[in-house]
């Protein structure tokens, strides 16, 4: 996996934030979704992948960058496990990205879910907890990252409950079509990421692997 630069429009996918769930199933996760790319497309996916994309070290330069990049994506893949709903990043870019002009029908959910646990029982645990999100009660690594993203949401819906309620129901739409079942990914990634442009440019963009 590498990052390079080009121009927008446009990635295939956005791979937003995770949350703090174990990083070998969030790979797994997002490889089963590359194998079902790979499979429909018979190429490696261009992917805008939140950390590698957006310079953890300005994350408020960036947060005003977050609209340009999530429109220039054709599609946007939760990786959605335990920590999901406890983490405000994870969410807000799922609302840019509807927000820019994304539908639901483009939001695919992949669980982040065990191998020795059933799948199904992740799927119910992730519904119960989105059923009762509070942007409130999320959480951001930076205290002053997590005041920015709530100053966002207030000044978008005056307060936490309409965007509490949009948030419930994009999953509750969604996560029936997170099947519990897929096929196996092929053993070798190669895949290319969109990186941010430098500072003054409009945006960054997916480019083939070499």
């Amino acid at each position: 996996m590498r990052t390079c630069r080009a121009a927008a429009p446009r990635a295939d996918t956005a791979a937003p934030r995770a949350g703090h769930d174990d990083a070998d199933l969030k790979w797994r996760a997002i490889q089963r979704w590359r194998a079902q790319f790979v499979a429909s497309h018979g190429r490696e996916p261009k992917v805008w992948l939140d950390k590698c994309c957006i310079d953890q070290g300005d994350i408020q330069a960036q947060l005003a960058c977050l609209p340009i990049f999530l429109s220039g994506c054709k599609k946007l893949v939760m990786l959605a496990g335990e920590s999901y709903t406890s983490r405000l990043w994870c969410v807000m870019e799922i609302f840019v990205y509807l927000h820019m002009g994304g539908s639901l029908d483009r939001i695919t959910i992949e669980i982040i879910a065990h191998p020795d646990s059933v799948e199904t029982d992740a799927r119910q645990l992730l519904t119960a907890q989105f059923a009762c999100f509070d942007a409130a009660k999320a959480q951001c690594y930076k205290l002053e990252d997590r005041q920015r993203l709530l100053a966002v949401i207030e000044a978008a819906f005056g307060d936490f409950r309409e965007f509490n309620k949009r948030v419930r129901g994009v999953f509750a739409t969604r996560v029936t079509l997170a099947s519990p079942s897929r096929p196996r990914p092929p053993r070798k990634a190669s895949w290319s990421v969109r990186a941010p442009p430098p500072k003054g440019a409009a945006s960054g963009a997916a480019a083939p692997a070499g």
